[in-house]
């Protein structure tokens, strides 16, 4: 049986995931090498719906699904990302917590997350005194409000009553939000001549998740590397890796090379000394 985890998204949406396996995390290595994003959205969206078993994945906006990936990086793989950076001029590897750049993000988020939609408020427009506002998932107009009731049945064609001077005000308020996230430093790395790069969060799709992407890639020489020791060694063959975890070939490996450690050290010596 697989190991489950669970993921928080908001304060009353819980979800269940599994672990990726072996062959999956092959998969998702080669995805990460593509240059088109688009493959690697795809992709997500398939792992996601594959690992989750328990809750509703169907209605994810862009933070949910920065947050379930990052944590499927967290349980399946590592909780700590490396990235080479240069201290005193000397390159070496900085070590990221993940769970850091999860924190970070939703910490931010849940000053606004209160509430389903944003709510902003509308001058001159008679019919409503508010708007709602999807703004984690393309800024949809989700309804308005006039008084204390809520209008949200307008289907797709919601945008057609709005008149521009009230678009002019949801884009404001809207890019202010969207702003601030930009706001949120992931963490700094510095290059050989000294300079500091910053890397700060966007909540922007495609930037989402080629950061997302940039997390996930590992040498994936490494990966099948790893794999050819356990069948040659350890007699697993390629056919097992989808009943085994990445967490777990580290431990055979490991307990592999202690063992050929332990026997060497077990060898008697044959010392000889010089006449």
């Amino acid at each position: 049986m697989n190991y489950i985890y669970k993921i928080n998204i908001s304060d009353d949406r819980v979800l269940y995931f599994r672990e990726l396996n072996l062959e999956e995390y092959k998969n998702l290595q080669k995805v990460c090498i593509e240059s088109d994003i688009d493959i690697f959205k795809r992709f997500s969206s398939h792992m996601i719906n594959e690992l989750c078993v328990e809750g509703d994945c169907s209605n994810l906006n862009m933070i949910d699904i920065y947050v379930i990936l990052l944590h499927i990086r967290i349980y399946s793989v590592s909780d700590v990302k490396e990235f080479n950076t240069y201290i005193n001029e000397k390159q070496c590897v900085v070590k990221i917590k993940v769970q850091d750049l999860v924190f970070k993000v939703l910490e931010h988020y849940n000053k606004y997350s209160t509430d389903k939609y944003l709510k902003v408020n509308l001058i001159d427009f008679p019919i409503a005194d508010q708007v709602l506002i999807d703004i984690f998932n393309d800024e949809l107009v989700r309804g308005f409000i006039k008084g204390d009731v809520i209008y949200d049945d307008f289907g797709d064609n919601i945008d057609d009553l709005i008149p521009m001077s009230v678009k002019i005000q949801i884009d404001d308020q809207t890019k202010s939000i969207i702003n601030s996230f930009c706001g949120i430093e992931l963490f700094r790395l510095t290059d050989k001549d000294g300079r500091i790069n910053i890397f700060n969060f966007d909540l922007n799709e495609e930037y989402i998740y080629n950061f997302c992407k940039v997390i996930f890639k590992d040498n994936l020489k490494s990966v099948y590397e790893n794999m050819l020791d356990l069948k040659r060694n350890v007699n697993i063959n390629f056919d097992e890796h989808k009943h085994m975890t990445l967490n777990e070939m580290g431990m055979y490996i490991n307990m592999f090379n202690k063992k050929q450690e332990s026997e060497k050290n077990k060898q008697p010596q044959n010392n000889q000394y010089p006449v």
